[in-house]
Order: structure tokens, then sequence, then C-alpha cells
């Protein structure tokens, strides 16, 4: 069972009564997802990698939860033309919360669009945005080749640590570009030492409103 809860900057986000974890931060959903998943992920990644026109940037994310950072991902590939492939993983996705979500960006009808497409398989949104949504475990999956940008969003290591184990960040790494990104809200030592032990350049940056760090990990060859 799940409770839909305001936050601070007006946004919604989800208690999960099971776990006792929210989806999003209580001091701002949608500016943590801002922060952290496009500010830090993939905005950096364009700055760094200045994609041309017939370039498509693959994104995993994990974690499909209320949607939002597939939303916010969408509005962003087209305010700056660069064409996404996504693909996101969710064990447990939403059904009687969806029609109360609502993030006005770009509008609440695109957020019930990718919340009631089917699962495991590709949808073409528009000429900039493609989703392929993955229902399954993400301990279990065959993650694909040549992604660019990681959004890691799971529960926490408390509530979920087998999402959060270095086997779990070697398939990443693996998977991922030269000089791809991941961003995670999770900060704790035990991440950000998993992630260096598998190769990844970890940065501890500055986080949204109520969170003092987030982590940014690059593939560095």
């Amino acid at each position: 069972m799940r409770l839909i809860l305001p936050t601070g900057d007006g946004s919604c986000t989800l208690k999960d009564l099971r776990t006792g974890e929210t989806y999003h931060s209580e001091y701002g959903a949608l500016q943590e997802s801002l922060h952290i998943y496009i500010g830090l992920g993939f905005e950096e990644w364009i700055v760094r990698n200045s994609p041309s026109s017939n370039q498509t940037v693959h994104i995993l994310e994990m974690g499909f939860g209320t949607g939002l950072n597939a939303l916010l991902t969408w509005k962003y590939a087209l305010q700056y033309g660069v064409k996404v492939m996504y693909h996101t993983y969710e064990l447990y996705p939403l059904a009687d919360e969806i029609p109360f979500l609502k993030y006005e960006v770009p509008n609440s009808e695109c957020l019930q669009t990718l919340h009631h497409l089917g699962w495991n398989c590709s949808h073409l949104l528009d000429s900039y945005f493609s989703i392929h949504k993955h229902h399954e475990d993400f301990t279990r999956a065959d993650v694909p080749e040549g992604i660019d940008i990681v959004y890691y969003d799971a529960f926490s290591p408390n509530v979920q640590p087998e999402l959060w184990r270095a086997d779990i960040f070697v398939q990443l790494y693996e998977k991922q570009n030269p000089k791809g990104i991941l961003t995670t809200y999770c900060a704790k030592g035990e991440v950000r030492r998993a992630l260096t032990a598998v190769g990844y350049g970890v940065e501890r940056l500055g986080g949204p409103k109520g969170k003092r760090e987030v982590l940014r990990a690059t593939k560095l060859s």
C-alpha cells in the first residue's frame, strides 16, 4: 500500500507503507529529480559529449516509480533536441495511485501516457523520445549494451541491499559506454566504495534541499 504525500516544492511523492520509504525527497520531489538526474546526469552528459543531431543517448533508470524521472527526461530531450532511448526497470509498478499523480512537466497527460504504456516492449513517443519499460527483477536483468547515463534511484540500501551490491555495479559498468555517467541520491560510504572498486571515478556533490551530498560516477575508460 502507498500513500500520496505533498512535498516541500508543491509536487507529490509516494510513501511505501511496507518499507516506510518515500519515492522522492519530502523536501521536494521535483527539485530532487531535476538536480540529481537531469542536472548532474542528463545535462552534464550533454555538456561533456555534445551529441550530434542523429545520435541517440541511451539512458537506464533503476526504479520507474512515479515516472517523474522519465517525464523530465522526455521534456529535456525535446528542449535540447536530443534523441533518447530510455530503459526503465520496475518490479512493483503503481496501479491505483496513477490517476492521482500530477507533475506539470510538461503536463499530467504525458505522465499518464508513460504509466499506461505496455511493459516489456519499446514505445516511440515522438521523434526525440523512446522508452522501454522492463517489468522484472533488476538483479536478474540482462542490461542492454551501450548505456550512456544511469539514473540509480532504487530504494535505500537499508531496504533493498541486493540492489546496491558491487556485482550490480559491475554489470552496469561493463554495459556503459566510455565516459558514461551514473547518478544517485545515495551517498553512503558503502555505495561510494562499491562504485570506486568497480572502476568508476566517483564525485561527492552537493545535493538538493534536505540532502547534503549525492554521488556522480563516471566510467573512466
